[in-house]
C-alpha cells in the first residue's frame, strides 16, 4: 500500500509518488523484472493541509487491511509526518500494522518497522515511541488543565454557560433575560413545590440541565 497525504497542491502528491516509485522500482531494475513484480501497489491519497490520521483514504486503507480485502505486505509513506500527526497516533498506527504483520516504510527517515524482525534497535525505537506517546498525552492533558485553571483564576467561564447565563466578550458569565424565571423555578424545586420533571417542562429543557443548575446553587441565589 502506498499512502500519500498532500495539500491541494498537485505537485506535492506527484513528488511523493515519484519518490515512492523510485524506491519500489529503482532505475537499475531490469525492465522485464519490473513488469513481473509479484505484487501490486495500491494507492491511497488524502488531500488536506492537516496531519490528521483520520482522513477518508487513511480509514479506507486501514479498513481494507482489517477486513482482509487487501493483503498488504507493507505500507510505504514518503515521510512519517504524512501518516501521523504526533507520536501517539504514529504508535497506534504501528501497533495496528503489527497485528496484521504489515511493515511500515518511511522513506525520508530511512525507517522500516517490521513486525517479524527482532532487531534490538527496532525494539528500542518502538519502546521509546511508547514512552514519548505517553509523555505527549500527559503533557497535552497538563496544558488543558492549566488553561482551565488560568481561566477560572481570572473569573472567566470555561465550557458551555449554565442555563440562564451567557458569556460576554471577556469570557465572564452574565445573566440573561430568562434568569429570574429560571431562578424562581429552581427555588420551587428546592422547596419541593415542583418536581424536576415539571421544572424541565416549564423551562423547556432537560432534567439533566435542572440537576446541573441545582448543583450550582450560588448562581441562582438558592
Amino acid at each position: 500500500a502506498v499512502y500519500i497525504r498532500s495539500s491541494t497542491d498537485k505537485q506535492s502528491a506527484q513528488q511523493q509518488r515519484r519518490r515512492i516509485r523510485d524506491y519500489v522500482m529503482p532505475d537499475d531494475l531490469p525492465r522485464g523484472e519490473a513488469r513481473n513484480v509479484d505484487w501490486q501497489m495500491k494507492l491511497y491519497r488524502d488531500v488536506g493541509t492537516g496531519t490528521n490520521t483520520e482522513g477518508e483514504a487513511y480509514r479506507k486503507m486501514m479498513e481494507d487491511m482489517r477486513s482482509g480485502r487487501v493483503d498488504f505486505h507493507k505500507v510505504i509513506v514518503d515521510d512519517v509526518s504524512r501518516i501521523a500527526r504526533d507520536v501517539r497516533s504514529l504508535n497506534e498506527t504501528i501497533n495496528e500494522l503489527k497485528q496484521h504483520n504489515t511493515k511500515l516504510v518511511c522513506l525520508e527517515e530511512e525507517l522500516t518497522i517490521d513486525p517479524s524482525d527482532d532487531d534490538p534497535f527496532q525494539q528500542a525505537i518502538l519502546e521509546l515511541m511508547n514512552v514519548f506517546a505517553e509523555l505527549e498525552t500527559k503533557m497535552t492533558r497538563a496544558r488543558i488543565k492549566e488553561g482551565i485553571r488560568s481561566r477560572q483564576d481570572s473569573g472567566k467561564h470555561h465550557g458551555r454557560p449554565p442555563i440562564g447565563y451567557e458569556t460576554d466578550d471577556t469570557g465572564h458569565l452574565v445573566r440573561t433575560d430568562k434568569w429570574r424565571k429560571i431562578a424562581a423555578v429552581l427555588e420551587m424545586v428546592d422547596d419541593d413545590e415542583m418536581s424536576k420533571r415539571q421544572a424541565a417542562q416549564e423551562l423547556d429543557t432537560s432534567r439533566a440541565t435542572i440537576n446541573r443548575a441545582l448543583d450550582r446553587r450560588k448562581l441562582y441565589e438558592l
